[in-house]
């Protein structure tokens, strides 16, 4: 996402505590909606947070569709600590410490 995207996030929501969590995914996704849940998601995920952006957030598709891109955190069924894998030497690279998300802010990488 252009960090012009990232500039109009206005709150991050957590749907679980987010100290529970040594990572959690960071990605993105395209909704009708500047701010409220995001409901999507695919069967192998949970998602533990979502942002929301600013009423004035330009649309990335203006015609015909007028839709955001907003960033999605979330965990796949075989991340730890929802049970299968777990990355002891390695995350996804998509990976980031919750503990340093907010708005704006792409957050920490802990991939090595």
């Amino acid at each position: 996402m252009p960090a012009a995207q990232i500039e109009h996030e206005r709150n991050v929501v957590w749907l679980k505590d987010p100290e529970q969590f040594e990572f959690v995914r960071s990605g993105y996704v395209t909704t009708r909606k500047h701010d409220g849940e995001i409901t999507r998601g695919r069967s192998d995920m949970e998602t533990i947070g979502y942002a929301e952006l600013d009423p004035e957030a330009p649309y990335i598709n203006p015609h015909p569709s007028r839709t955001y891109q907003r960033r999605i955190f979330y965990l796949k069924h075989t991340d730890s600590p929802l049970g299968g894998d777990v990355f002891q030497d390695n995350s996804p690279a998509e990976a980031v410490d919750p503990m340093t998300v907010d708005p704006g802010e792409k957050g920490q990488s802990v991939t090595p």
